[in-house]
């Protein structure tokens, strides 16, 4: 019920001010201390070459240590994160887990669980559509200040921390969900479907989120390349029917930032701007070491990369805004580079990051492996569900892109 609510002030952390990941966690407590039967046996059964190359990842992050040093907080924080991620996989799972033993019983839990999801979510729309009108000026401006952990009064961000979370949420989130637990029509379905709909067309059409766009359009683009080509004509012609929705419904303020963006005046935007700062410094400071381009700083120390880089970076902003955010990093680093492939490769270096591609990518699930690829573009957590759901989906084969081709035409 709360994964849509992540922008609430009792969050402790600002940046993804999520609290859902803590219930998750405590619920895979008390899975693991109620049913460690199954637990072990979903969990602990891992395959001979996963395992190897989970060991390939563990020695390549000794070696970076040992050759680039270790930050202790920022490791113990990014395992921390991973506990949180793991949290989620072990509690979904079990969700899994007792929706197979029993059919019947089974499709209850999924009719229940997908209900409330669409339920959740249809308020975080409510919600938009409160934020679009007092924008337009035709609704009273209602206090989200008071509830949010950010709160953006030009911007339509529904109950999400960020307004660029959107694509996070509809391609992260409510697309794995239904391809796990609701490939069977319902109205419930209907309803979480709409919302993502509705999610992504208000954010694009109100012109608070060019990243919705870019990401739709990524992942639109990559159904072509994956889908059989019996079934690329009808994606393109829902394709085209979204893009004349969008020109129909033209927003001022969206054409305003592409026009910004194509004539590179987008990073003025100072959320942008610290976004790229980021991934450059970390990416800057792989080339100072060259070693690391290979094995990375290791796990957690993705803070080193952006230290070694930094100077590099800053030459390459701007001088006619206000820098003292960027400043701030060089005494209170925080690992953070706003890119999961990104974070991945100063982590783990090349090695690693083709290593994890290995292990995670499965052509059973091409679709579904592209949208989180996607997803984490913009996004570095690794307590976001996205990663843990396509994992569950692979523990219990679900979610096939036969499943997807499926879902989309009883939907249509």
């Amino acid at each position: 019920m709360l994964i849509p609510f992540d922008n609430l002030r009792i969050a402790p952390s600002l940046g993804w001010a999520a609290v859902s990941p803590y219930f998750f966690f405590a619920s895979a407590v008390l899975f693991v201390l109620w049913r460690p039967r199954e637990f072990a046996a979903n969990f602990l059964r891992v395959k001979v070459n996963r395992a190897i190359l989970l060991q390939g990842l563990v020695f390549l992050s000794f070696l970076s240590y040992l050759a680039f040093g270790l930050e202790p907080g920022l490791v113990g924080l990014t395992a921390f994160k991973l506990l949180l991620g793991l949290g989620l996989l072990v509690s979904f799972s079990y969700v899994i887990f007792l929706v197979q033993a029993d059919e019947r019983r089974g499709q209850r839990i999924s009719r229940k669980l997908i209900s409330m999801l669409a339920a959740s979510y249809l308020l975080a729309v409510l919600c938009g559509l409160a934020q679009y009108l007092a924008i337009l000026g035709w609704g009273p401006a209602l206090p989200f200040d008071l509830v949010f952990a950010r709160f953006y009064p030009e911007k339509v961000q529904f109950s999400f921390t960020e307004p660029s979370f959107v694509s996070l949420h509809v391609l992260g989130i409510i697309v794995p969900t239904v391809l796990i637990l609701a490939p069977a029509r319902s109205r419930a379905r209907t309803l979480l479907l709409a919302c993502g709909v509705l999610l992504l067309l208000i954010s694009i059409v109100s012109g608070s989120s060019l990243r919705a766009l870019v990401d739709c359009a990524l992942f639109g683009s990559g159904l072509l390349l994956i889908l059989p080509s019996r079934k690329k004509i009808k994606a393109v012609s829902a394709m085209v029917c979204g893009l004349a929705i969008f020109l129909a419904l033209p927003s001022n303020r969206l054409v305003e930032r592409v026009e910004s963006v194509l004539s590179g005046e987008g990073v003025a935007d100072p959320s942008a701007l610290i976004r790229k700062f980021r991934s450059e410094a970390a990416l800057y400071g792989m080339v100072e070491h060259p070693l690391s381009a290979a094995i990375g700083f290791g796990f957690g120390n993705s803070g080193q990369a952006i230290e070694s880089g930094f100077d590099k970076a800053y030459q390459n902003m701007p001088t006619s805004i206000d820098l003292d955010e960027i400043e701030q990093l060089r005494v209170r680093q925080d690992g953070l580079t706003y890119s999961m492939h990104v974070k991945l490769l100063a982590e783990h270096g090349l090695l690693g990051y083709l290593l994890l591609l290995l292990m995670l990518f499965d052509r059973r699930r091409k679709i579904l492996f592209f949208a989180t690829f996607v997803v984490y573009l913009q996004f570095d957590s690794y307590a976001f569900y996205t990663l843990w759901l396509y994992i569950a989906a692979r523990i219990f084969d679900r979610a096939r892109d036969e499943h997807f081709v499926r879902t989309v035409r009883r939907a249509a």
